[in-house]
């Protein structure tokens, strides 16, 4: 019995209570939820001596339990790791046999591969007869599995050249080259007569609505036939009703492009772009024709009158427009739309088919370019060069790429054409003014119809300055500088424009003196040579740009000119006079008188009467040279009235010698120069003259 009546079980059911009821160390605190209600005070318990022992007993079974575990699984390891040992042993079994059986499923995947390739190569063989039927039928009925076919044929036929190895395939492509070459022979037929079927001449009516919305002057061209075939039947403008036409449908567009794409796949690209190029190439022809252009040689330019001539130049300068504009780039667009994805043979069908055009086109400018020479030829020839210069960058839009490079050089070879005329036909006008031999003067000492033409065409060519000089640059660039200066060191400083303009005027000039040498009247030779070049100097005078071209000091100096051989002219036709009216001395009788106003009347009369049919065309010139005349004279008739005075009032029947006044001698003057026809004879009298 222990001390205090309390056992050692009751002790430690005490302690082991004492444990269960101490507070959690700090960090492993229990937060219990909280209650709705108060908790009663927990109950202690107390575990009896016999449950202690009953416990104790179980962990020492416990204890021996895990013992046993622990032996348990020691003999699991060792046998465990026999089984490793073995394993190995039957892995390394078993490797001879994996190996045979990979082997396996490859002979079996080569087995299963092999028979595909001879299922292949079987269909290869059988294409030929599954298809011939269906290419021996054609393709209208149905063109999208006729195709299909002809694409069968293409991949066997691929297949025999890569397979020559094997015994059959000899005799198979050849069937399936037959079958090929009687394919493309009805793709053939069937894309020329969709072509043809469908392709009419364009609609000139239509292409004529379009030129305003491109900017072309229609004034001039001739109206378009109005013909039923000039319509496509169910093809007009293009969506919206307005624009150019459309040319083909789209829905025959894409089976004109699979057509071409099976034959030019299939080897007959050359017979393809030719049948494009002769249907289309036909249609376009006969929509120029339509349009009005014409193809014309040489010798019927040379047949041409000149009116006629110059109506078809106007006409080709816009057909050229129209053409460069609407009807080839049409065209273009319509072949690369067939032959879309087909390069090059989209360019080379177009370049082939464009170059039928242009020959007819350009036909009626190489005529000209090539045909007689005149100078009344050159402002048409200027307005056709520079109708083909100013197209250069539509025409490269017209016939783009390398397959129409000779398109392109054929316009530029007529253009070097044309500027070469062009060149040609100016040094032409400049030696026709040189070698004019007229020999029968004007009468009336007026302006000389070779005058005005020169200048009238002088002044036509200011509208061209641009263009005569860009044609005279290229001369410099093609022959030298020697060969537009000559050997004038001073015409070297100058731009060539100028140098040829001088040129011409200084051979008109000399024309000029050698037709003056033709007057009788030395008179009539000045007044011949004055207003001629008064003329040049006026018309020069009135254009700043021929101002500008010959400067101001070639004006001035033929003003002086022009003075000199009006002062020529009073010199030579009135000397006369003025000799009889010069005083003789104060003193004279009256017979000496009389003679001396009777040879005055019959002079003035002569001059009078002689001048009365000259004439002075500018009223300017004209007003000034009659004043000349009258300070010329009239000054020194008073002074001989006034200096014999009174033998002039001694004088019997006045009027019979002093026949005229001073003021009848100044209005008499005034009716000089209007180019009339007198028949008054001196004899008549005073009353002859006073009409």
């Amino acid at each position: 019995m222990n001390r205090g009546g309390t056992s050692t079980t009751d002790r430690a059911a005490a302690r082991h209570q004492q444990h269960h009821s101490l507070p959690a160390r700090r960090g492993e605190e229990h937060h219990e939820p909280p209650a709705t209600a108060t908790k009663p005070a927990r109950r202690r318990v107390v575990i009896s001596a016999a449950e202690v022992r009953r416990l104790n007993a179980q962990a020492g079974q416990l204890r021996e339990v895990l013992g046993k575990s622990k032996a348990v699984s020691e003999e699991m390891i060792t046998i465990l790791n026999t089984f490793d040992a073995r394993l190995t042993n039957l892995e390394t079994a078993m490797r001879p046999i994996q190996a045979r059986t990979l082997a396996f499923r490859k002979a079996h995947a080569n087995i299963d591969a092999t028979i595909r390739a001879v299922e292949t190569v079987l269909d290869k063989f059988d294409i030929p007869q599954q298809v011939e039927q269906r290419i021996k039928d054609g393709p209208r009925r149905d063109l999208e599995a006729y195709l299909a076919a002809v694409d069968m044929l293409q991949e066997a036929l691929l297949f025999f050249d890569s397979h020559r190895n094997y015994k059959s395939s000899e005799g198979a492509a050849l069937q399936a080259r037959g079958l090929m070459k009687e394919a493309m022979g009805m793709l053939e037929a069937d894309f020329r007569q969709l072509l043809a079927n469908n392709s009419k001449p364009m609609d000139v009516a239509k292409i004529i609505e379009a030129m305003p919305e491109l900017g072309i002057d229609l004034a001039g061209l001739p109206p378009p036939a109005q013909t039923p075939e000039n319509l496509i039947p169910g093809i007009g403008p293009s969506k919206g009703g307005k624009g150019p036409p459309v040319l083909l449908l789209p829905t025959l567009i894409e089976r004109l492009n699979a057509v071409a794409r099976r034959m030019i796949q299939n080897g007959a690209a050359s017979v393809c772009t030719r049948v494009y190029r002769e249907v289309r190439g036909n249609v376009l022809e006969q929509s120029l024709k339509r349009l009005g252009v014409e193809m014309v040689t040489r010798d019927d330019v040379l047949r041409m009158q000149w009116e006629e001539l110059e109506t078809k130049i106007g006409n080709w300068i816009q057909f050229i427009k129209i053409c460069m504009m609407l009807v080839f780039p049409l065209e273009r667009e319509l072949c690369y739309q067939v032959f879309a994805g087909l390069d090059p043979h989209r360019e080379i069908s177009y370049a082939e088919m464009g170059d039928r055009g242009l020959s007819l086109l350009l036909s009626f400018g190489e005529a000209i370019a090539s045909s007689q020479k005149s100078p009344e030829k050159l402002f048409v020839l200027l307005d056709m060069y520079e109708t083909i210069r100013d197209s250069m960058p539509m025409v490269t839009d017209a016939f783009p790429g390398n397959a129409c490079i000779p398109c392109r050089e054929y316009l530029r070879s007529l253009q070097r054409s044309l500027a070469e005329i062009s060149r040609d036909t100016f040094s032409e006008f400049e030696d026709a003014v040189e070698k004019d031999s007229t020999r029968t003067p004007v009468a009336d000492g007026t302006v000389h119809p070779l005058t005005s033409y020169v200048i009238n065409y002088v002044k036509f060519l200011f509208d061209y300055e641009g263009t005569l000089r860009q044609l005279f640059e290229e001369a410099e660039k093609e022959r030298g500088e020697k060969d537009w200066q000559g050997g004038d060191p001073s015409a070297r400083q100058k731009p060539r424009l100028e140098v040829a303009t001088l040129r011409i005027l200084t051979v008109l000039e000399n024309n000029l003196e050698a037709k003056a040498k033709l007057y009788k009247d030395m008179a009539l030779t000045q007044l011949f040579l004055m207003n001629n070049k008064h003329y040049i100097v006026r018309s020069i005078r009135k254009s700043d740009q021929a101002r500008q071209l010959v400067g101001e000091e070639w004006i001035q100096r033929h003003r002086k000119i022009v003075q000199q051989h009006q002062a020529m002219y009073q010199k030579l036709a009135w000397s006369k006079v003025l000799g009889v009216l010069s005083p003789q001395g104060e003193a004279i009788n009256k017979n000496a008188l009389k003679e001396k106003l009777k040879v005055f009347n019959a002079a003035f009369e002569e001059q009078y009467n002689k001048q009365l049919t000259w004439t002075i065309p500018d009223a300017e010139l004209q007003k000034v040279v009659r004043q000349a005349v009258i300070d010329q004279i009239l000054p020194a008739y008073r002074d001989m009235l006034r200096r014999y005075g009174p033998v002039v009032d001694s004088l019997k029947n006045l009027s019979k010698h002093v026949k005229y006044q001073p003021e009848d001698i100044e209005r008499l003057v005034r009716q000089l120069f209007e180019g009339r026809q007198v028949v008054a004879e001196a004899s008549k009298g005073k009353a002859s003259l006073l009409k």
